[in-house]
């Protein structure tokens, strides 16, 4: 869609959207799917938009502007908690981008991500208690706090996940090689740090879909971090993961889509007409986290194990790590694990058969969009 593109390119250069559109409908769609309404609402005229597109859009620039707010508060209020009792910590992924668009409510965010030492999570579980955050859940991967309906955190002991074997060997000296910033507070080395965030985005496009907001989060942070990037290091990270292809992928998609170019992009690197096509309409179609309207989440599952049985398996039954933040009761009681597989199938048959005739639907129309998948995540590097 050129004219999304032609108006994110116009509010990254903080210049106003000074023409009507030929399909306000479709805009607004792909705006809300793909997390632009942020970046581009501003740069909106009103002399160039109907009444309804106009207010609608306001509405939603409101909301992503009163999160914001409740957002960084509740970041700064973490923060000096984490100073004050001497727990190192990083802030990951969104809110560790907000700070680098021109305002922070220009890159909406679900989740406040951080990173802590494995050894501190009891403490900080006490300390989150104290501070009445309740804690809805744990799993190896994090532990999810709720403060609020629409405020929440995710305290994370350890970054690398196995969903990809193939990118372990990113993580052996995260800490090592982080920075120092005021306090307790520690930031990425800007060579990890970049390819940190397209692992993030190889699971979710490996797993459901990302977005063209996820693509720019990457361009956005190159534009900040180009010339700190060690070039030994980002070569030796790339080539110990082999995502070297997957790499220039998305900094080719940043100079086409939004005019972000980088140093280190190969500049001999392009994607055909053809390719280019069907991971536009894939990435926009997915929308943020999966979750477009008209985007099927199942297939690039699909796609990935190229088998509905073994994905239908992997629904149904759940390993003991992800089933026990369902149901919190069996971390501990693991040996309950058979008995919650059981309550698990009940509860997916009867109190939550819409939901799983829905799934199984999706399932097998995903079987048809196989092919096109997985050449799209072959095209990417994946």
């Amino acid at each position: 869609m050129t004219e999304l593109f032609k108006i994110t390119q116009l509010a990254l250069k903080d210049k106003p959207i000074l023409f009507k559109l030929d399909d306000e409908k479709s805009i607004f769609i792909a705006l809300k799917e793909n997390g632009l309404f942020g970046l581009v609402g501003p740069y909106l005229d009103e002399a160039y938009c109907s009444n309804r597109f106009y207010s609608l859009t306001k509405s939603v620039l409101f909301d992503y502007i009163s999160r914001d707010i409740k957002q960084q508060a509740l970041i700064e209020s973490v923060h000096k908690l984490f100073n004050d009792h001497q727990i190192k910590h990083i802030f990951l992924k969104g809110s560790r981008l907000k700070p680098l668009y021109k305002e922070t409510y220009m890159r909406g965010m679900g989740d406040i991500d951080i990173l802590i030492e494995a050894h501190n999570l009891e403490v900080v579980k006490v300390l989150f208690e104290q501070a009445s955050y309740t804690l809805e859940s744990r799993s190896q991967a994090h532990d999810f706090y709720r403060i609020s309906d629409d405020l929440i955190i995710e305290i994370h002991p350890r970054l690398y996940n196995d969903f990809n074997p193939k990118y372990k060997p990113l993580f052996d000296r995260l800490w090592t090689d982080s920075t120092r910033l005021d306090g307790y507070r520690y930031q990425l080395e800007p060579s990890f740090e970049v390819l940190y965030l397209m692992n993030h985005l190889a699971k979710h496009l490996e797993s459901s879909g990302i977005g063209l907001r996820s693509i720019l989060d990457i361009g956005i942070f190159l534009k900040h971090y180009d010339d700190k990037i060690d070039l030994k290091l980002l070569n030796h990270y790339l080539s110990i993961t082999n995502m070297r292809k997957y790499f220039n992928s998305i900094l080719y998609l940043n100079k086409v889509y939004f005019g972000l170019d980088s140093i280190h992009l190969d500049k001999n690197y392009v994607l055909s007409n053809d390719a280019l096509e069907h991971i536009t309409k894939y990435i926009m179609t997915s929308g943020i986290h999966g979750k477009g309207t008209s985007f099927n989440p199942m297939a690039p599952r699909l796609a990935k194990t190229n088998s509905r049985f073994k994905v239908l398996l992997n629904t149904l039954f759940l390993p003991y790590k992800h089933l026990k933040v369902i149901y919190p009761r069996l971390e501990k009681h693991p040996v309950l694990y058979p008995f919650y597989i059981l309550i698990r199938l009940f509860d997916l048959l009867f109190n939550k058969k819409k939901h799983s005739l829905k799934k199984i639907k999706q399932l097998n129309a995903g079987k048809k969009d196989t092919k096109d998948i997985k050449q799209i995540f072959n095209d990417l590097g994946l």
